[in-house]
């Protein structure tokens, strides 16, 4: 990206007859998103990613640089779905972009359905992804950030409660596993993946956006869509509709990549504790409480293990 934006946001606007129809927070801290759109139409059409503070600036360049890229690299199915980067604007004195609008995104309050229907587009869309930007295997790191900030919060402490045990072994259970890295949304959830018809039509904001391990979409989606519900559909496993919805996601997630079915509240478990370490960051000392119910609806039974490479 150029450093330096030529035309001014307002300007911008001016120029192509467009307003501002909303303001929604990014997934990175500090970034938003604008919503712009004529008068007359009802959807907006063009998406501005920036960033409010300098220290969101990265994650509004990583998604230009990230969206260029796999303007390149996805076919077209999956190439609609996401935005294209059309210009840069200064806004508040930094870089801005503009993007196309996908699908699905509209000013109306909500994300995309959470259904079954809606799980089984979404791992269709992810397979395509992945297929397009595999790149070289690497042990499987979902939860390992997490793991390590847990394991230096409670050796300030001293003694291993149950819940760190249970992440430990989760995640040991995993990582005998490698699989290519790939490129991830950061943040895959109703709210950001839209279907229609029982396809994704559009998948919006990518400031979170990385080449890393492919779990960390899979377990995202079913962690932030049934985040209220995670404890239960852990421990009902197939004895409810939702439970069964949201293990058969997973598990199929993993077949693709070779590993065994049998490790899909593994993979729960783990995305729970990277969401709960990264609120704990931010102050929010209730996420642990919800991590702590998660892993009490896990055995300590040794799962099946398969290397693969």
């Amino acid at each position: 990206m150029q450093k330096v934006a030529v035309v001014d946001l307002q300007r911008f606007l001016t120029r192509n007859s467009l307003e501002v129809r909303d303001v929604r927070a990014g997934v990175v801290a500090g970034t938003r998103r604008l919503l712009l759109g004529s008068s007359s139409s009802g959807e907006p059409t063009r998406v501005v990613s920036m960033a409010g503070v300098a220290d969101a600036v990265p994650a509004v360049e990583r998604e230009a640089r990230n969206l260029a890229a796999l303007a390149d690299q996805l076919p077209e199915s999956v190439r609609k779905t996401v935005g294209q980067v059309l210009d840069e604007v200064s806004a508040d004195g930094r870089t801005a972009v503009v993007l196309t609008a996908v699908r699905g995104l509209s000013v109306k309050r909500g994300g995309g359905a959470d259904d079954r229907r809606a799980a089984e587009a979404v791992l269709a869309w992810l397979r395509d992804l992945w297929s397009a930007t595999a790149g070289a295997p690497a042990p499987v790191d979902l939860g390992k950030r997490a793991l390590e900030e847990l394991r230096a919060r409670y050796a300030a402490v001293g003694g291993t409660p149950e819940m760190l045990e249970t992440v430990q072994r989760s995640h040991g259970r995993l990582a005998e596993y490698s699989i290519p890295r790939v490129m991830t949304h950061g943040c895959l959830c109703a709210r950001h993946a839209y279907t229609e018809g029982g396809v994704v039509v559009g998948v919006d904001d990518w400031t979170g956006s990385a080449s890393s391990d492919p779990l960390l979409d899979l377990g995202s989606w079913v962690v932030r869509t049934r985040a209220t519900e995670l404890a239960e559909v852990l421990a009902g496993g197939a004895r409810t509709a939702t439970g069964r919805a949201q293990r058969d996601f997973v598990a199929s997630g993993l077949e693709v990549w070779g590993i065994p079915a049998a490790l899909w509240k593994d993979v729960l478990v783990l995305s729970r504790a990277e969401l709960a370490v990264a609120a704990l960051r931010d102050g929010d000392f209730g996420a642990m409480s919800a991590l702590e119910q998660v892993t009490r609806k896990i055995p300590r039974q040794r799962m099946p293990r398969r290397r693969v490479t």
